[in-house]
């Protein structure tokens, strides 16, 4: 089953490409190729992680193709813009749906992913470059301030309640901080402060919900960003030291990711 966004293109040899890698690894339920950005030879994505603050991290994110992966490596999840599945493996282990339908629009990838980990089944990222995708106009590129935030937000504090992070609370102190410093509505402060209010109150409801449902979700199954303690710091940063971090983490680990023939 392919999965593709209203603003990726998927080139003409992208689906045959990635269905010639699913049969060659049977144990694998979904698979991406490297994403390039919309007429350009730099990378969108080259495959995705989410770390124990449950943040998405995008490998290989502005370098440029062909970039440092030679063979297959295995991922948190595969990005929902252009990538395919084995419609067996995620039926066995979601049921009826692919997603869960409150996480639409953002985090809905990255769940399916921990859930298809959760249930053991594998990820895994091709180095072969498979279409080309203008990120952000599903929204709108103008619309960040509001719509992409609040959801990116309350998903990542819903997540809290249904898998087992050790950073739990840590997580929502994180996620305060990113709508302190993000552009939300500017209509008062008392509007403001309760717009941010907003975001973790429902993202904890819908958590509890989700887990009264028997959603949970085994990070640690996943080939996850682990953060010592010590490191916690560098999250409350700017991003491009946070941008900074995953990517030393991807070349320091890479060689335990890659998929050997």
């Amino acid at each position: 089953m392919l999965l593709l966004n209203n603003d990726a293109v998927l080139f003409q040899e992208g689906l045959r490409v990635l269905v010639e890698y699913a049969e060659k690894y049977d144990d694998v339920a979904g698979l991406q190729g490297v994403v390039l950005k919309y007429r350009s030879r730099l990378t969108d994505t080259a495959g995705d992680y989410v770390d124990e603050l449950l943040q998405a991290h995008v490998l290989g994110s502005d370098q440029v193709y062909p970039w440092i992966l030679r063979k297959p490596i295995y991922v948190t999840y595969v990005d929902g813009c252009c990538s395919l599945y084995r419609v067996e493996s995620v039926l066995k282990c979601t049921g009826d749906k692919l997603f869960i339908d409150e996480f639409f629009g953002y985090g809905d990838d990255n769940v399916l992913g921990l859930m298809l980990w959760s249930c053991g089944y594998k990820l895994i990222a091709i180095p072969e470059i498979i279409a080309s995708h203008a990120r952000g106009l599903t929204f709108g590129r103008g619309k960040r301030s509001s719509i992409s935030i609040y959801l990116s937000e309350r998903n990542r504090v819903a997540l809290t309640q249904i898998t087992n992070t050790r950073y739990k609370h840590i997580v929502l102190l994180h996620a305060l901080r990113n709508l302190m410093t993000s552009t939300l509505p500017r209509t008062g402060f008392s509007d403001h402060a309760k717009t941010r209010a907003r975001v973790i109150i429902d993202g904890l409801r819908l958590g509890r919900r989700l887990k009264n449902r028997g959603v949970f979700l085994d990070i640690y199954k996943a080939p996850l960003v682990k953060i010592p303690p010590r490191d916690l710091g560098v999250f409350f940063t700017a991003r491009r030291l946070i941008k900074k971090y995953f990517e030393n983490w991807a070349y320091k680990n890479l060689n335990l990711l890659t998929i050997e023939d």
